[in-house]
Order: structure tokens, then C-alpha cells, then sequence
């Protein structure tokens, strides 16, 4: 399994543990299914975790989780593979927030070079999925969903989460428990 997949869906398992007030995740797996190369698996909260921060009324941060795994461990995300997760995202934000309103316009509606419709409209499919938007890229044309990141970053051990991406692909499981996920959540989210 691809590091850059593992880290995408780290991301969304350890976004779901310090920025969503909603979701917790239960485990990941990384066996293909239905065009779908990995999952990171979420069950809703009973209650709303306390969670205090400028994303905490924001619905949804776990959709976000990926493209945070992608820039901490590659320093670039890519567009095409984030696309189900930002649409998810667009869609749970019932009430407009600067970070939705941000990724709703740069989705649907903006055609600049760095908008999803730019990437979209490559002819090839091998060329929108190497479409890549960089730390800087991102910082500048969607400067909500940058600071969302390094909220992220602030809230974890940026080193722990790498040494468990490569941990992950050194043990050749397809599969985490929620137990297995537990433990790497211990090591990674800073208390």
C-alpha cells in the first residue's frame, strides 16, 4: 500500500480525533473495494465531543482529514483523489462558514488554475490525478482550509504521525482495529 494512501487516511482517522466534534474513527482499511483504494471508518458520536478551536463548530473536519495526512506527509495533496471527501464536506456544512463557503466556490464554481474545475477539465484521467496543489499553493488560493491544517498540526506530534504511516507500511496489514488505531491515536495526538 502507497504511503501517500496511508497518510491520506491517517489524516482523516486523527482529524476525526482532534477537530471533529462528531465523528470518531474505529479503524482503517486498506483492502480495494468498489473503486475505492482505502477507508477510514467513522461512527457518529452520541454527543458532541468538547472539542474548543476556531474549526470546532464546523461540521464534517474529518472529510478535510485526508488532505491533511497528504500535506504532512508529502507537502502536497492531490485534488482528484480528495474529491468525494470535499464534496462531503461542501454538503454536511448546512450553515456557510468562511472554510465552506472557501471550498464550495474553489469546487463548484471558481475556474482558476488551481480550482477543482481546472483539474477537472484535463482531458486524461492520469493527468487529474497528478494534478498536485503544494504547502504554498494551498496557502495562498485556499487560505480557510490552510489554517484548518495547521490547526491540525498544532493539535499532534507531526513526527509520530510519519513514524506511524511508515509503521503501517512496514507491517503489511490491511486492516486496523479499532484497537490497533487507538494506540497510534495515543502516539500521535498531543495531550
Amino acid at each position: 500500500m502507497s504511503k501517500y494512501v496511508i497518510a491520506h487516511e491517517l489524516g482523516h482517522a486523527i482529524c476525526a480525533e482532534v477537530q471533529d466534534a462528531i465523528w470518531y474513527p474505529t479503524g482503517l482499511s486498506f483492502e480495494s473495494e468498489d473503486g475505492i483504494l482505502a477507508a477510514c471508518l467513522c461512527d457518529k458520536r452520541k454527543t458532541k465531543k468538547d472539542i474548543i478551536g476556531p474549526f470546532s463548530k464546523t461540521s464534517a473536519m474529518v472529510n478535510l482529514g485526508g488532505i491533511f495526512g497528504e500535506l504532512l506527509w508529502n507537502g502536497k495533496w492531490a485534488p482528484w483523489s480528495a474529491r468525494a471527501d470535499v464534496d462531503e464536506f461542501i454538503t454536511l456544512n448546512t450553515k456557510k462558514s468562511p472554510i465552506q463557503t472557501e471550498m464550495d466556490n474553489w469546487f463548484w464554481v471558481d475556474d482558476d488554475e488551481l480550482s477543482f474545475r481546472s483539474c477537472s477539465k484535463m482531458f486524461y484521467v492520469e493527468e487529474r490525478r497528478k494534478f498536485r496543489m503544494d504547502c504554498h499553493d494551498t496557502a495562498r488560493r485556499l487560505p480557510n482550509l490552510w489554517s484548518a491544517y495547521l490547526d491540525f498540526c498544532d493539535r499532534i506530534d507531526k513526527h509520530a504521525f510519519i513514524d506511524s504511516v511508515n509503521e503501517i507500511s512496514s507491517n503489511g496489514k490491511v486492516e486496523l482495529s479499532t484497537k490497533d488505531l487507538r494506540e497510534i491515536i495515543k502516539e500521535v495526538v498531543l495531550k
